[in-house]
């Protein structure tokens, strides 16, 4: 077999494995409808402007390279992963650093003031959503649609909505730890 369809091949698996595993625990249902929304998502779209500069009483986290990586042995995203955020939405927590998976529910209109930022709801496997605000001046567009599954390590920043995940792209300037979002095989930082 030609090395690029093995690679189509470990992705389709890899795919419905998280497809699987996200049904599992009540993210989606075998009979989701992609137009289902929930009050809190729609309250999340007026939330949240990120601004990816530190204000002057910031405190720096230690800038690290680490490329994202699948923590199973069939590539799928550990669940334990979005453990991180919950417990930073629950205890009303920002500027942690999180990693995450979910399911893309909602695309949203981009925010053009200041720095450019894709912006798009994702369903985690609680149940919850989150904003997720990725800066488009600083890294590629994610080709993300509703339904889709990501990954993301990014800084979290509590909110009455729920929260954003931000800073989900490399840092020009080395001082905060870069992020990423994986999206269909690809990372975008």
């Amino acid at each position: 077999m030609k090395k690029k369809q093995v690679m189509q091949g470990i992705g389709l698996i890899t795919l419905a494995g998280v497809v699987l595993v996200l049904r599992h625990f009540g993210v989606i249902s075998a009979d989701s409808n992609a137009d289902q929304e929930t009050t809190q998502e729609s309250r999340q779209v007026e939330s949240a402007q990120p601004a990816d500069r530190p204000s002057s009483t910031q405190q720096r986290p230690k800038a690290t390279k680490r490329e994202p990586t699948s923590n199973s042995k069939d590539g799928t995203p550990q669940l334990q992963e979005s453990a991180r955020l919950e417990r930073a939405i629950d205890n009303k927590e920002s500027g942690v650093i999180i990693e995450a998976a979910g399911v893309v529910v909602k695309t949203l209109p981009d925010d053009n003031d200041g720095d450019r930022h894709q912006r798009f709801i994702v369903k985690l496997p609680s149940g919850r959503t989150v904003l997720v605000a990725h800066n488009i001046d600083l890294a590629p567009r994610v080709p993300v649609h509703e339904m889709d599954i990501v990954e993301m390590k990014g800084q979290f920043e509590w909110n009455d909505q729920g929260g954003v995940v931000h800073w989900t792209h490399h840092d020009p300037g080395g001082w905060h730890e870069d992020g990423w979002i994986r999206h269909d095989g690809s990372i975008y930082q």
